[in-house]
């Protein structure tokens, strides 16, 4: 005779997937029910290039930000403020001037995780100007942390004035790339892993660039020549990664309940995608079933 199963599937505790939400200019982030722990990390903006504004030498190179990481306690459901530092504003022509720094970026507040952003690049006063120092690790708060890339010096006029590029930004797992100095190129070098490449230095007669690509490059030094314009640094950058706890939705059978046969297959439908669930993670309960009922994956 067929009978109706009154079966009950439990899910336990361990079907979760992570998240990561992406911060690329300020705001707030609101802590997602079942909470209580995210990863925050960090990245300084690159300062701005420096600009000329005489026929003598390029303008040095804006230094890239730091980074830095934590892992934070959090409560479900409360506000916690991102701030993203502002890249760098590239220096206008000037003798001797410099662009502006860039900003430091953080979660919750200055003391919890914060990355410090890069100096800027200068003009020449006639001597070939160095590159503004990166964001350093100390200036910084977190778990771990990794310095700026300084940007490069600017080449002298003889034989000719070019600007030095920016330096990267930190990465996740390394300091960041400088320009070199004495000049040598205008070309930024490469940024190490997750960190964002510095711009490049203008030759002669050309403004300097802003990072093609990345978080937290420098902006490059311009080359010589009047009015000419460093290049703005990159924004900063903070990402926040946590765990979602998964639910269930529905626990349907998947071909019908009332059966005598020695199995039944069921449906499990999450609230968001899960990875590595098996068996284990549910309890059976039944009700008048016979024997040793258990669940087999």
């Amino acid at each position: 005779m067929a009978r109706t199963l009154f079966v009950m599937l439990m899910l336990l505790a361990g079907a979760a997937e992570a998240a990561t939400d992406t911060f690329t200019a300020s705001g707030t982030w609101t802590a997602p029910a079942g909470v209580t722990s995210v990863t925050v990390e960090t990245w300084g903006a690159g300062g701005g290039g420096g600009g000329q504004n005489i026929g003598s030498d390029g303008g040095g190179g804006g230094g890239g930000g730091a980074y830095s990481s934590a892992v934070v306690a959090v409560v479900p459901g409360n506000n916690y403020t991102v701030t993203v530092g502002v890249g760098g504003a590239g220096q206008v022509g000037g003798v001797g001037t410099c662009g502006t720094a860039g900003g430091s970026s953080w979660f919750g507040s200055v003391a919890t995780v914060l990355a410090a952003g890069g100096a800027p690049g200068c003009g020449s006063t006639g001597v070939p100007p160095p590159g503004g120092a990166g964001g350093t690790a100390i200036a910084s708060i977190g778990t771990i942390k990794f310095d700026g890339g300084n940007g490069g010096a600017g080449r002298n006029s003889t034989p000719s004035g070019q600007g030095g590029p920016g330096g990267s930004s930190a990465g996740t797992a390394g300091v960041g790339t400088s320009g070199t100095d004495p000049w040598t190129t205008t070309i930024a070098a490469p940024p190490p892993a997750g960190g964002g490449i510095g711009g490049n230095g203008g030759g002669v007669g050309v403004d300097g660039s802003p990072p093609a690509s990345g978080n937290g490059g420098g902006g490059g030094g311009s080359g010589e020549g009047v009015g000419r314009l460093g290049g703005a640094g990159a924004g900063g950058l903070v990402t926040i990664t946590y765990a979602v706890p998964a639910s269930v939705l529905s626990i349907n059978c998947a071909s019908a309940c009332t059966t005598n046969a020695a199995s039944v297959s069921w449906t499990v439908t999450f609230s968001e995608s899960v990875a590595g669930v098996d068996s284990g993670n549910f309890q059976l309960v039944s009700s008048g079933l016979g024997g040793t009922p258990a669940i087999t994956s």
